[in-house]
This record gives C-alpha cells, sequence and structure tokens, in this order.
C-alpha cells in the first residue's frame, strides 16, 4: 500500500496518530517475509530525510 494511499483512508476515517501508528505496526508484525520488510527498511531510508523527520506524522511527503 502507498503512503498517500494510506493517508487517504486515515484521513477519509478520521484516525488519529495514535491509532496510525498502532495499524502500521499491527501491518508491521504480521509480515512474515523478512527479504521483503528489509527492502522496505531500505527504501525508507533511502527517501527519507531529516527534515521529514521533524514533520508531523503523515504529513512526509506532503
Amino acid at each position: 500500500m502507498s503512503a498517500d494511499l494510506f493517508r487517504r483512508i486515515a484521513d477519509a476515517e478520521g484516525w488519529s496518530d495514535v491509532t496510525q501508528i498502532g495499524i502500521l505496526l499491527r501491518f508491521i508484525a504480521a509480515q512474515r517475509d523478512r527479504a521483503s520488510f528489509f527492502a522496505f527498511l531500505t527504501q525508507t531510508r533511502a527517501a527519507t530525510t531529516d527534515s521529514d523527520l521533524d514533520r508531523p506524522i503523515g504529513s512526509c511527503g506532503r
């Protein structure tokens, strides 16, 4: 699922930041393929800048 799609769903549902984090943590915990998860981490690190870390959750890339 793309970050944009997740943000649109979260906005439509009115999920708080805490709820979004909980959902993402449950999604991560459900993953069984470590290689895919590590590929995701690599892509995330490459796409994330220090300034992204200073933004509120859900606003990165906007």
